[in-house]
């Protein structure tokens, strides 16, 4: 008496979830490029990817430094170009990684509770710090 265990009917593999190309967006402009290049980075992973993935970290690590080394140079003449420069990744994530890597995928939207309150854990000390300086 062999018997194969097969699925139910009517379920198939487990839905993939990813963030949303605009919760990718809204982290990195509002935030900081890091931060939705993580989510992008998860994205890679789950989606089995994980070569892009580690592209896109190093990528984003790259341009935040990048970042850094000019809002301390010029952002309190223009605190504009920051915002800029973080909507400019934000493109940059979402045309050149996200729609290449993800477009043809079927996948749900994962929540971004734990992505946001891990973000202002980590951003509101920072600008306690900055605040009282």
């Amino acid at each position: 008496m062999n018997q194969e265990s097969s699925p139910p009917q009517g379920s198939s593999k487990p839905e993939l979830k990813l963030y949303s190309p605009h919760a990718v967006m809204g982290f990195t402009v509002f935030f900081a490029p890091i931060f939705g290049g993580m989510l992008l980075r998860q994205n890679l992973i789950d989606a089995g990817n994980p070569r892009q993935a580690n592209l896109v970290l190093l990528s984003t690590i790259l341009y935040t430094l990048a970042i850094l080394v000019v809002a301390n140079d010029v952002a309190s003449k223009s605190p504009a170009l920051v915002f800029l420069m973080n909507l400019v990744w934000g493109v940059i994530l979402i045309e050149g990684f996200y729609k290449r890597q993800l477009s043809g995928l079927e996948y749900s939207h994962k929540k971004i509770w734990k992505p946001l309150l891990i973000s202002f854990a980590i951003i509101l000390p920072m600008l306690m710090l900055m605040v009282s300086v």
